[in-house]
């Protein structure tokens, strides 16, 4: 159930690509950031719900199961045996689950990844209430075409939370080179209640293909509840350098008015000229 509210809070990353269809004043027209800054983030965000769910699955990280089924060749550094802390796995997109060679692998979310993901744990992932991960190497990774790096990639957990953390790191394909940095929190509220929700919060920072910097700021917590499709609530802040800050806010419906209704209307405000759009 959780990895599938991760997967859903991934919307929030895509909202930048809506941003040129709709109106702008003319003395304010600058989307570039808000489109790059959806392309970065939502590879850099999909990582921890990712990681999660394969760190579960893989005997000798949680301790509990083997990982079955189709998917990247997985392998860690040891035979299994507990005792010892930290222990690296492996993620390989040009190997199959058998570790024969392929190329390329079509992921659960859709996306098609290559390269491969070498991240090391403090701990068993799953049994552990807090435990910590860190990707410190991402080679020639690379999901739809678009490539990205990072100096590295930490994950941390709580009882409640899922925080992820990227340090200097970019996205670049034949045409462009973006750079991304920012922090992303999950905090599971009433967890395990028939009214559950997922609470994010964090910031980012970038520079888009036009070299302008922008920053992004989650101004108030988006909350996706379990038995809501859509975030119901939160305001994102989207600040190029230089420029007046565009608003999302998630909590209108399709008449404008605010009610954190379980919709897919959402506003975007530039200099008090509000837009209702939908996410999809």
């Amino acid at each position: 159930m959780k990895k599938s509210i991760f997967a859903t809070l991934l919307i929030a990353t895509f909202v930048g690509a809506v941003l040129n269809s709709c109106k702008k004043p003319e003395t304010d027209t600058e989307t570039q950031s808000a489109t790059d800054n959806a392309l970065c983030e939502a590879e850099f965000t999909a990582i921890m719900p990712s990681t999660n769910s394969r760190a579960v699955q893989q005997k000798g990280i949680s301790g509990s199961k083997i990982a079955v089924g189709a998917g990247p060749y997985i392998y860690i550094d040891s035979n299994g045996t507990t005792g010892y802390w930290p222990r690296r796995m492996w993620v390989d997109y040009d190997r199959d689950a058998t570790g024969l060679p392929t190329t390329g692998f079509t992921d659960s979310d859709g996306r098609f990844r290559k390269g491969r993901l070498s991240m090391l744990f403090d701990t068993a992932w799953a049994t552990s209430l807090t435990a910590r991960v860190t990707i410190d190497s991402l080679v020639k990774y690379s999901v739809n075409g678009i490539t990205y790096n990072a100096h590295d990639i930490i994950i941390s957990k709580t009882s409640n939370s899922y925080t992820t953390t990227v340090n200097d790191g970019t996205c670049a394909n034949a045409s462009w080179w973006l750079k991304w940095a920012g922090t992303r929190t999950f905090t599971l509220v009433n967890q395990g209640a028939s009214n559950e929700e997922v609470h994010v919060t964090g910031n980012a920072t970038g520079t888009n293909r036009s070299g302008l910097t922008y920053t992004t700021t989650i101004k108030t917590a988006l909350v996706k509840a379990t038995n809501c499709t859509y975030i119901s609530s939160g305001i994102i802040d989207i600040t190029p350098s230089g420029k007046a800050t565009r608003t999302i806010d998630y909590s209108v419906d399709a008449a404008g008015a605010h009610n954190n209704a379980c919709d897919n209307s959402v506003s975007l405000t530039i200099k008090g000229n509000t837009f209702i759009f939908k996410i999809d």
